[in-house]
């Protein structure tokens, strides 16, 4: 048994953010506290399997392990602490205790992994092929810890990250964008990754709201007005990423997806109006239909 690749992480983050897209959804419609509930615990579930699965993977087969830390995939480690960020939200209103432990844990391993392929980015020993948009997790996906920490009173944690994403983050979308524009498409096991890059913006709304509550001020509203934009010009990529063989890495889009779907929603609860709210209900009907295929897809593809 080869074991998972820390890649498939981004499932827990696909699955406990669809999870709380319907918690939010559910401040209009009760009845989706259930679904949400359900959709966070097999988040849980799925990352207890895959941790198990990837710890037996480091001791049976540990190049395995550092040929990912080492290539391309490295960023995705990062997909593992932001699930942990991502559960400690999840956990929050239910068991407080259990979503602190969390948060710090996912807080500090996230620094640290930031802290540590940072180390790597500016050491040179990666070239621009070697970058894509899985280079936000480690740089935008702390903006986890800034929501969560929020809710639970650490404040200025919670800052510290969103100022690491806003001066770290954003010259790395910078570099994203060139990479992207000037320099070889995606390979075609990466090509999913692409989406990710509606992920950072859509995030940094969020945690914009967290943190300075209220309804929509201006830079808000350049943040929830950015993510959209980036996700236009994304799903401009559609036809060529359809032709992409399936392979676990299409989980890559599920998150992205989730954050544009619940920063939408939150901006229609907090004053976008009629409009954002219709809007943010058909983009949470398609990420919900987009996550289901994954599942089933993946499902298949498991069992062949």
């Amino acid at each position: 048994m080869s074991g998972p690749p820390v890649s498939l992480f981004g499932m827990v983050l696909g699955l406990g953010g669809l999870g709380l897209v319907w918690r939010e959804a559910a401040r209009r419609a009760a009845w989706l506290a259930v679904p949400a509930d359900v959709a966070i615990a097999i988040a849980a579930i799925v990352f207890v399997i895959l941790a198990a699965l990837y710890v037996l993977k480091a001791i049976r087969r540990p190049e395995a392990v550092t040929v990912e830390w080492n290539g391309p995939a490295h960023c995705f480690f990062a997909a593992i602490t932001m699930s942990v960020l991502l559960l400690a939200q999840a956990a929050q209103p239910h068991a407080q205790d259990v979503a602190y432990v969390l948060f710090w844990i996912g807080a500090v391993g996230q620094l640290a992994l930031a802290l540590a392929i940072a180390g790597r980015w500016i050491s040179g020993a990666f070239s621009l092929a070697d970058v894509t948009p899985g280079w936000f997790l480690p740089t935008f996906g702390g903006l986890l810890a800034s929501v969560a920490g929020a809710a639970l009173g650490e404040t200025e944690v919670a800052w510290l990250f969103f100022g690491f994403a806003l001066v770290i983050g954003m010259p790395i979308l910078a570099l994203v964008l060139y990479r992207l524009c000037f320099h070889a498409p995606l390979p075609p096991p990466l090509a999913p990754t692409l989406v990710i890059m509606v992920a950072p913006i859509a995030l940094a709304f969020l945690a914009w709201q967290a943190l300075n509550g209220g309804g929509p001020d201006p830079f808000g509203r350049v943040l929830l007005y950015g993510a959209v934009s980036i996700a236009l010009i994304v799903a401009t990529r559609v036809p060529w990423l359809a032709a992409t063989p399936f392979g676990l890495s299409w989980w890559a889009m599920s998150f992205p997806l989730d954050a544009l779907s619940g920063a939408v929603l939150v901006y229609a609860r907090i004053g976008g109006g009629p409009d954002l709210e219709l809007f943010g209900i058909v983009l949470a009907a398609f990420t919900s239909a987009v996550i289901l295929y994954l599942f089933i897809r993946t499902i298949v593809f498991s069992l062949r």
